[in-house]
């Protein structure tokens, strides 16, 4: 205003507002209304974009925010804890912005802990079965591999369920890609756990069918056979679980070293 040589008391007049209001808007303490501060821009021979300011929302205290203008755009605002999803257009979001939309989900109804059984855990809880499953599917662009089940509930109505990530290498991967807006306390203490542990998993494994054709390739030869003609340590007592009682699901990790001792491209 002192370079256009226009005082406050000079402004005052000029808007019909008190000297009071304009001390307060130069010192940063509030703003002119959209109307007042339109005939104020105007005087100055000014605009929000000379100021660096997108719109008067990004502005005004009172203002409609960005979150609650996204949720009334995509009809979600003022929607019940059932009636939530996911929009359709975050399907369609770069990686990037992808991983900061869970980022800030997570924020809100997730959790990162380690169990009393020293087992790191990260979940998602909602009443809405819709938004666990979309969730769970989106986490699959990050290669993250969750589940999702039904909670008991002492309250009659809405069945909660509650996504849950267990495998090892899918944590660090939310860790890593992801995260938890105000909650890398937990994260801290869930990547400081899973760092002193081997890398294993029950969840992405390959069918059953796979131990078969690993039998059938391996024939009537030895363990202890496939293992010197591939050039590696045979360990004593080696059972690969494959069949039997102990049968077990196939992790990536293993199956590269059968497909190694086996020689199989397949």
């Amino acid at each position: 205003m002192a370079a256009q040589n226009i005082t406050g008391n000079d402004l005052a007049g000029m808007l019909s507002v008190s000297k009071a209001s304009v001390s307060q808007w130069c010192k940063g303490h509030c703003v002119p209304e959209q109307g007042t501060l339109a005939a104020l821009l105007d005087k100055l021979n000014f605009t929000l974009a000379d100021a660096g300011v997108p719109s008067y929302a990004a502005m005004a205290k009172n203002s409609i925010n960005s979150v609650t203008q996204w949720l009334i755009i995509h009809d979600l605002w003022h929607k019940s804890a059932l009636e939530k999803t996911i929009p359709d257009d975050v399907y369609c979001l770069p990686k990037l912005q992808l991983a900061l939309f869970i980022n800030r989900l997570f924020s809100c109804d997730g959790s990162a802990f380690v169990q009393a059984n020293n087992q790191a855990r990260l979940s998602y809880a909602s009443s809405s079965y819709a938004l666990i499953h979309s969730l769970q599917h989106l986490l699959l662009r990050f290669g993250i591999i969750a589940k999702v089940r039904e909670k008991t509930s002492k309250y009659d109505g809405a069945t909660p369920y509650e996504l849950e990530i267990l495998d090892q290498q899918s944590i660090q991967i939310f860790i890593s890609e992801i995260g938890i807006f105000a909650k890398e306390q937990a994260l801290a203490d869930v990547s400081r756990l899973l760092a002193d542990k081997a890398l294993h998993t029950n969840k992405d494994t390959m069918p059953e069918s796979v131990n078969q054709y690993i039998l059938l390739k391996k024939a009537d030869r030895s363990w202890r056979t496939l293992f010197n003609a591939a050039g590696k340590e045979y360990p004593e007592g080696y059972n690969p679980h494959l069949q039997g009682e102990s049968a077990r699901g196939i992790s990536r990790v293993r199956l590269a070293l059968f497909a190694e001792l086996l020689e199989d491209d397949y």
